[in-house]
C-alpha cells in the first residue's frame, strides 16, 4: 500500500522523501524483500533515508508498565517512537519537505510530535479504540474477572486504557489534517477538536489479474477473513453465530456451508458458539483470492456492536475479485460508499441479512448485479492514484 501511495505522488508529479519507520520484531525475516523495496523506490525518483527503529505502542506488557500507564499521561510511557521526535523533525527540515504525509503507520503520530511542517495523518482506527471495545466485553473476549486479583488487573487495563486515549487524542490533534478511512473515527477526532478531520476513502490497489465476474456453484458462504483474534470480527462473528447461523438453517436447513479463514485462534466463548455442523474453520488460507471467488456471498457481519463500528479493507479486496457482498448496515456508516442493492445487500436483523443471503444463493443475476457495483465502486472511488489525488488536493485547499 506504501509503495502505490509513493507511486502516485510520483505519478502528480511531486518530488517524493521516504522514511521508513518499522520494527525490528515486523521485519524480521523480510530483510530480502525490504532491500528489493528500497531498490524499487529508488528506480522510482524517490528519495530514501535511512530507517527509523521503534517498538511498537503497548500497553501491558509487563505488570510494572501496566501499573505505570494506569497512573500515567506521558506520551512516553506509550508510544517508543516518541523519542524519536527530534530527530524525524530535524530529517523532515533537512529534506525541505512542504508537507509530512503518514499513512496507517500509528507510531508516526508520535514520532512527528516536533515536526513543524504540515502534517496529513492519513489514520486508521485510534490506537485505543480496539482494546477499549474489548474491555467493555470481557466475558465476550475471554477476558478472566472471578478472582479478586483478575478484578484489580481488568480496573488498571481500564484505567491504563483511559490514559492511552487522552495520549492519542493528544498526539492527533497536532496534525494539521487527519484523514480517517472510517467516516465515525472521523467524526470522533473532530468531537475532540480537531479542526480538519475528514472521511476519506481508503486504498485499495489492482493486486491481481482477474478481469471477469466470478460465476461460483453451490450455496458456498465466506463468514469471515482476517486474524480471527481481531476485534472486529469477534464481534461480527458472535453475531454470526448467535442470530444469524439460526435463521441460515431454519430456511435453508443442511443446504450451505459457511467458511471462516484467517490465522490465529477464537476467543474461547466465540470457538464454542461457533461449532456448527455447516460452519468450517479453515484457519490461514494460502490462496484467498480463489476462495473468495468460489463463493457465492461474501458475509461480513461486522460492526453490529456499536462499542467497535469500522471500515475494513477486506471489503475492497472481495469487490476487486467480483465477489458479491452481505453485510450489516453499520458498515455503509463506516464506508458511506456502501450502498445497499447496488453494491452491497444490507440489513441489522439476523433474520434480515440471513435473507439477503438466501436471496443471492438463488438469484444468479441479482448476485452478478451487485458483485459488478461493488467492483465498479472499487475502480471509482477507492484504487490508491484516486485517493492520493483527494489528499493532494485537501492540502492545496489550505495553500
Amino acid at each position: 500500500m506504501i509503495r502505490e501511495a509513493l507511486r502516485a505522488f510520483r505519478g502528480l508529479g511531486h518530488e517524493v522523501v521516504f522514511q521508513p519507520l518499522l520494527s525490528h520484531e515486523s521485519e524480521a525475516g523480510f530483510e530480502e524483500e525490504g532491500a528489493r523495496a528500497v531498490e524499487w523506490a529508488r528506480s522510482e525518483g524517490i528519495e530514501v533515508l535511512s530507517p527509523f527503529w521503534a517498538r511498537p505502542d503497548a500497553v501491558g506488557e509487563t505488570p510494572r508498565q501496566l501499573v505505570r500507564q494506569a497512573l500515567s499521561k506521558r506520551t512516553a510511557d506509550f508510544y517508543p517512537a516518541y523519542a524519536l521526535r527530534e530527530e524525524t523533525a530535524s530529517r523532515v527540515a533537512g529534506s525541505g519537505a512542504d508537507v509530512v504525509f503518514h499513512l496507517w503507520t500509528s507510531a508516526a503520530f508520535a514520532a512527528c510530535a516536533d515536526v513543524t511542517a504540515p502534517v496529513f495523518a492519513y489514520a486508521g482506527n485510534p490506537d485505543h479504540y480496539s482494546m477499549a471495545a474489548r474491555l467493555k466485553h470481557p466475558d465476550l473476549f475471554g477476558v478472566p474477572r472471578k478472582t479478586l486479583r483478575n478484578k484489580v488487573k481488568l480496573a488498571l487495563w481500564r484505567r491504563a486504557y483511559r490514559n492511552f486515549e487522552d495520549v492519542v487524542v493528544d498526539l492527533a490533534l497536532r496534525s494539521t489534517w487527519i484523514g480517517a478511512v472510517s467516516a465515525p473515527n472521523a467524526d470522533y477526532y473532530t468531537a475532540k477538536g480537531h479542526p480538519r478531520s475528514f472521511y476519506i476513502q481508503n486504498m485499495w490497489p489492482r493486486m491481481h489479474g482477474f478481469d471477469d465476474l466470478p460465476s461460483p456453484t453451490g450455496n458456498k458462504i465466506i463468514g469471515n477473513i482476517g486474524g480471527q483474534y481481531a476485534t472486529g470480527n469477534t464481534f461480527g462473528l458472535w453475531f454470526l453465530a448467535r442470530e444469524i447461523l439460526p435463521e441460515l438453517d431454519r430456511r435453508l436447513g443442511d443446504g450451505y456451508e459457511v467458511h471462516l479463514g484467517g490465522p490465529g485462534e477464537l476467543a474461547p466463548p466465540l470457538a464454542r458458539a461457533l461449532q456448527h455442523p455447516r460452519v468450517i474453520n479453515r484457519g490461514y488460507i494460502d490462496d484467498i483470492d480463489e476462495e473468495l471467488r468460489a463463493a457465492k456471498v461474501f458475509l461480513l457481519a461486522n460492526n453490529d456492536n456499536p462499542d467497535f463500528i469500522v471500515g475494513h479493507t477486506r471489503i475492497l479486496h472481495a469487490w476487486s475479485l467480483g465477489s458479491c457482498l452481505v453485510a450489516h448496515r453499520n458498515m455503509a456508516t463506516a464506508m458511506p460508499e456502501i450502498e445497499h442493492g447496488v453494491n452491497a445487500l444490507l440489513g441489522e436483523t439476523g433474520e434480515e441479512i440471513a435473507g439477503h443471503v438466501v436471496t443471492l444463493l438463488h438469484d444468479e443475476e441479482l448476485r452478478r448485479s451487485i458483485a459488478r457495483g461493488g467492483r465498479d465502486t472499487w475502480m471509482r472511488e477507492f484504487l490508491p492514484e484516486i485517493v492520493v489525488r483527494r489528499v493532494v488536493e485537501r492540502i492545496s485547499e489550505r495553500a
